[in-house]
């Protein structure tokens, strides 16, 4: 009986459970309608929503052609109609409809490398987040057909927990048109209006998306031509492998950092949009200033990239590039790497020169002792300060600062982030106190801030010393917090009141660890204005 049970075992972990006799086997379903419109819902914005079916139209031309999409917003009185328009290649009712009104489930474009871009396979229905009818009227190959699917459709399916089925109103009628696939949307759901508001929001979201991935397209609405958003930069470089397969743009903006998605690097493989990935952007000081635009010629995609999408890139919607086992994703990426960190050490270079010419000598000590004050709390948070005699504390303290810096200074010699804490003093709008980069643990004090501005003529005083402390203690309990209950959810969804109530915790105890080392700094202070008296 046991070799019986072992042998069975072994068959169904090779993947060869075949059994001719089904009431051996499960199968698992699905409630497709729900899962749909739950996907549907996920979207946030009908900006969102529409440049869903604007990318799908975007990606269907050939490579070679160049994409043209047209989206029309149409209002008479309370209707609505929103319009999407390509002359790509259009679908065939046999393969390709049935392709396009499955989730989660590979496009023949997909399968031959040509999408440019994230495949889920659930933005074609994400117009029934704000609509509740969507028709697909396509031609190919001299055949047209029209194809209906409604909210209500996938509605009662969900309730009946069967497969939705869209409606053919035209299939296989031939035509002279020539190949292209239009999508129009009706029937939008109460609460999601097309204002003012929310045309400015598909400008902008569409002019984008094309400086981002969507490149070399015309993407019309409401017949005028939408310009790609420019990258702002008050400082390039230009990037070049020497084998000649990889070049580029890394984009610095000294005025202010770049917002949403830009930092990063932006991958991309001939014409095809590849991955976003932070090489060589990884806890650097100035990686929300920097974009990086990167490419391969075509040849290279030719031979290394298509029709081997899957080797290069993760199944998920971040589009992570693959290096394990993959040397040309690899070289890729190790050529990335080094350019951006070469932009970033020279960034680094020259603000710490800047800031020994612009700083005073006390405001640089300054700077130097909040960061070390700082660090200690972070390296001996965990109850160290308090398992410490009263009267030995000092010494006690003194002696394990030392040897958890240096252990942290080993570790910084290879790969492994520091916890240490950089404090810097710098100029931001007034009604910013403090600036945190909770990755790289960097907080700018304002100088421009209300407390210290006014203190300004005097920065070498105790005063300044007090205000700086007070002010940094408020950005360490901020950024102490944040990355702690950050870390506590990493693998989970919490509820609001979950967040809140760990964040009321952890800042409470943030403010204790605090206590126990800042007087340090004010008993220095106090002493200075002694001295001064």
């Amino acid at each position: 009986m046991t070799a019986t049970i072992h042998a069975l075992s072994n068959l169904l972990s090779d993947g060869a459970a075949a059994f001719a006799d089904q009431d051996m086997t499960i199968g698992l379903k699905s409630n497709i309608a729900r899962d749909a419109l739950k996907r549907a819902s996920d979207f946030k914005t009908v900006a969102d929503c529409i440049f869903e079916a604007m990318a799908n139209a975007y990606e269907a031309y050939d490579m070679g052609q160049t994409p043209k999409v047209w989206l029309e917003i149409k209002r008479n009185g309370k209707d609505t109609t929103v319009i999407i328009r390509d002359k790509g290649v259009g679908m065939c009712s046999a393969k390709g409809l049935v392709r396009f009104f499955s989730l989660h489930l590979k496009t023949e474009r997909r399968e031959n490398g040509l999408n440019m871009r994230g495949y889920n396979g659930t933005g074609k229905i994400a117009a029934f987040k704000y609509a509740g009818r969507m028709q697909v009227e396509t031609v190919k190959d001299g055949l047209r057909n029209t194809v209906v699917l409604t909210s209500d459709i996938l509605e009662q399916a969900a309730r009946d927990e069967v497969q939705p089925r869209a409606q053919f109103l035209v299939k296989d009628q031939p035509t002279t048109d020539e190949s292209g696939t239009t999508i129009t949307i009706t029937k939008i759901k109460k609460g999601f209006g097309f204002g003012a508001e929310t045309m400015r929001d598909i400008r902008t979201k569409l002019a984008f998306e094309q400086m981002m991935w969507m490149k070399n397209a015309e993407i019309y609405f409401n017949d005028e031509l939408v310009a790609p958003e420019t990258i702002k930069s008050t400082e390039q470089w230009s990037i070049q492998s020497e084998c000649g397969n990889f070049a580029g743009t890394i984009y610095y903006n000294e005025d202010r950092p770049y917002l949403h998605e830009l930092p990063a690097v932006y991958m991309s493989a001939g014409r095809v949009f590849l991955a976003r990935e932070q090489f060589g952007m990884e806890g650097k000081r100035f990686r929300q200033n920097v974009h990086v635009d990167v490419g391969t010629t075509e040849e290279w995609a030719a031979e290394h990239f298509y029709d081997r999408r899957e080797a290069f890139v993760s199944e998920s919607r971040d589009l992570k590039l693959k290096l394990n086992n993959n040397p040309e994703a690899q070289a890729y990426a190790d050529f990335v790497t080094v350019e951006v960190e070469k932009v970033m050490a020279e960034l680094d270079r020259r603000e710490d020169e800047r800031r020994r010419q612009t700083m005073s000598e006390f405001q640089a000590k300054l700077e130097r002792d909040l960061s070390k004050l700082f660090s200690n709390l972070v390296l001996l948070q965990g109850g160290t300060t308090s398992q410490v005699d009263r009267t030995e504390r000092e010494d006690v303290i003194s002696e394990q600062i030392v040897k958890l810096h240096k252990q942290e200074q080993k570790k910084g010699e290879g790969k492994q982030k520091t916890t240490l804490i950089n404090f810097e003093f710098t100029d931001l709008p007034e009604d910013q106190q403090f600036q945190i980069d909770y990755v790289s643990k960097r907080i700018k004090l304002n100088r421009q801030f209300p407390t210290l501005k006014a203190l300004s003529l005097f920065t070498d005083s105790a005063a300044y010393q007090i205000a700086s402390v007070e002010t940094a203690s408020a950005a360490f309990c901020d950024l102490l917090a944040h990355n702690t209950v950050n870390e506590a959810f990493a693998d989970k969804t919490p509820s609001i009141a979950e967040v809140l109530e760990m964040h009321s915790e952890v800042s409470a105890k943030v403010r204790n660890l605090a206590a126990t080392i800042t007087p340090e700094l004010y008993v220095r202070c106090a002493k200075a204005a002694e001295l001064n008296a």
